[in-house]
């Protein structure tokens, strides 16, 4: 389901760019935001998780965007009302359409007709993100929380729902239990990654180790519920998450490593030392590309079933089609949007372009643990792999923690580039080769479409 939550986030940010174009330019963007849009609500049939982990504005810009094309193109009314079926599965979208009174008239019209979805729209929605849990405590307990950081407040909130559900991931799929679970996990993964930042860090009075050392007694139960939301099969989308969690834990937390080694059974996913992936850069990517070009093998019934390659059918046959072209993932960060926005990367076919706005001012600020996770869903999905990320120098801790990621796995890291007015050689120990630090938008782009052109 990785393909389906990247084209909901593709839709996404799509609908939240809108606001920025003049009103001649929208028609074509907002066509092209909302088929995005609804292949990922039509993927998250399969996989309701899809739509876990967005802002309240992400969702209501979607959403606005939804009852809009509904209410002005006739013939996209029927999907319309299908894409918010698939949406109102999730008590925060719900809560999200019913948060703003202009949306929710949109909205109420759009399904005038549709009387079962309208009476979910009007019906309270469920209460499901892990603040709630917070504000049935004493108010005193509320108070408290709210006056730590942002990172230690996450990192509780979602420890003390896994302690909740006594460790365990629940099987739950009538009810709102596997909401809750899966958002405490979301609130704990969150909170992980914005310990790795240096504001993250900073917001502590403490140093990392120290900090962490109050969850110590809990590392058993909260490796226990990362292991079984992993095995549960519920939430597969959230895999390469919980990786990430392990894989940090185990380098910054005290005490996580011999519970780790402890485990029984291990871990549920095979791991790789770095050493282990010795082929040169593009390698992994080479041979997954040719195993993807290789000919389609069939049983054939004259050799009692035994597998020939396409070339020995008859010729009455047709040959099997040819695989889609490769379409190489580029990550863009960047303080400005029209450091992405304006690249003739969009433009290439054998790009999948996906920019994050890094302005915490901007309506569309996607934070670290966004653009993070969209990289690591990606990852072991060899088809959709992103191959470059472009960055700035703020995120140069995300360098190291996608590397470990990637060595843990046997996968082969994407190339950095750093987009910063800097000197080269300041990057160095960071692992950024000096030819991969340019202040020039074009210059990234260019280094970028050479790194895609390699992998072909």
């Amino acid at each position: 389901m990785a393909d389906g939550r990247a084209k909901l986030v593709d839709g996404l940010q799509r609908a939240s760019a809108l606001r920025e174009l003049s009103e001649h330019k929208r028609a074509e963007q907002e066509s092209q935001a909302f088929e995005a849009l609804r292949s990922g609500l039509i993927a998250a049939r399969k996989d309701e998780a899809i739509l876990d982990g967005f802002e309240e504005q992400q969702m209501c810009d979607a959403l606005e965007l939804i009852a809009k094309r509904g209410l002005e193109k006739k013939m996209l009314r029927g999907r319309a009302v299908e894409c918010l079926k698939s949406a109102f599965g999730r008590p925060a979208w719900l809560r999200a359409a019913q948060s703003r009174p202009d949306l929710l008239a949109q909205l109420r019209e759009l399904l005038a007709e549709t009387s079962d979805l309208l009476a979910v729209l009007e019906a309270p929605a469920p209460a499901g993100d892990p603040v709630d849990i917070f504000e049935e405590a004493p108010k005193a307990e509320a108070a408290l929380l709210e006056k730590k950081p942002e990172v230690e407040r996450l990192l509780t909130v979602g420890r003390t729902i896994m302690r909740q559900f006594d460790w365990q991931f629940p099987d739950d799929p009538l009810g709102t239990k596997l909401d809750q679970a899966t958002q405490g996990f979301q609130s704990f993964f969150d909170g992980v990654t914005r310990l790795t930042t240096s504001t993250g860090k900073a917001s502590l009075e403490v140093g990392v180790s120290e900090f962490l050392q109050s969850f110590q007694s809990d590392w058993p139960g909260i490796l226990q519920f990362s292991v079984s939301m992993y095995r549960s099969g519920k939430r597969n989308v959230y895999r390469s998450r919980i990786k990430f969690v392990v894989v940090k834990l185990r380098e910054m937390a005290p005490g996580f490593g011999e519970v780790l080694a402890n485990l029984e059974g291990g871990l549920p996913w095979p791991t790789t030392p770095c050493s282990s992936f010795a082929g040169p850069p593009g390698e992994a990517s080479s041979l997954l590309g040719a195993a993807a070009a290789a000919p389609a093998t069939v049983a054939s019934a004259a050799s009692g079933g035994t597998p020939s390659s396409a070339a020995s059918l008859p010729s009455s046959a047709p040959p099997p089609p040819p695989p889609p072209p490769l379409r190489h993932g580029v990550v863009w960060i960047d303080f400005k949007a029209s450091a992405y926005k304006s690249s003739f990367l969009a433009d290439e076919a054998s790009v999948e372009l996906m920019g994050f706005h890094d302005d915490e001012a901007a309506q569309d600020y996607a934070p670290r643990e966004r653009w993070l996770e969209y990289i690591l869903e990606r990852i072991e999905d060899p088809a959709r792999r992103v191959a470059v990320v472009i960055m700035n120098r703020k995120h140069l801790q995300a360098v190291k923690d996608i590397r470990a990621f990637c060595a843990e796995g046997g996968h082969e890291p994407p190339k950095f580039l750093v987009c910063t007015r800097g000197r080269p050689e300041e990057f160095v120990e960071w692992g950024v080769d000096p030819g991969c630090v340019t202040q020039d938008w074009v210059r990234a782009a260019e280094l970028a479409m050479e790194e895609v052109k390699r992998l072909r």
